[in-house]
């Protein structure tokens, strides 16, 4: 789904924010325009990212609609 937004109208707002050593979790919300419909999206969610070397490793993630 994230492919699917346009990057010029795509926003994500944090409400939590955790670190633990390499692993950042985070909750929040995106929003932004659907490419194919052009439809306004918005979306919760949960993101884990871990850090390696300064760089993106891995990123776990769940979210569901807002909108429908």
């Amino acid at each position: 789904m994230y492919s699917q937004l346009r990057p010029t109208g795509a926003s994500l707002v944090t409400s939590d924010v955790c670190r633990l050593a390499a692993t950042v979790a985070l909750r929040a919300i995106w929003r932004g325009t659907h490419r194919g419909t052009g439809r306004s999206l918005r979306q919760r969610g949960l993101a884990f990212l871990r850090v390696e070397n300064g760089r993106l490793a891995e990123r776990w993630s769940a979210y569901s609609d807002l909108d429908s």
